[in-house]
């Protein structure tokens, strides 16, 4: 899925690899090829730049990255919600990222 959707927004947008490369601040496509190839995992800076070059959101750019990261984070909301302490605030608010 990296490759579909990075590649895809990149198509739409009708960029060149070295064309997003260089707004990221770098000179060739490599590294832009690895990403979409899901070689290599773009750092938080860059994800955050290439929300703004494509106007997408790190979420639907990263859909099964999004969704591992939801998966482990439900299990751990669940494993504290069971230890019963913390405020009642605390509590819905676990609730809430669980549901």
């Amino acid at each position: 899925m990296f490759f579909t959707t990075l590649r895809s927004q990149r198509k739409s947008c009708h960029f060149t690899q070295d064309e997003v490369a260089f707004l990221l601040g770098g000179v060739c496509g490599t590294k832009v090829t690895r990403y979409e190839r899901g070689t290599r995992t773009p750092p938080l800076e860059t994800v955050l730049a290439l929300e703004i070059i494509y106007g997408t959101s790190a979420r639907d750019l990263f859909p099964d990255q999004y969704r591992t990261m939801q998966k482990q984070i439900t299990k751990r909301a669940r494993a504290l919600l069971k230890t019963n302490r913390g405020s009642p605030y605390k509590r819905q608010h676990l609730k809430a990222i669980i549901t």
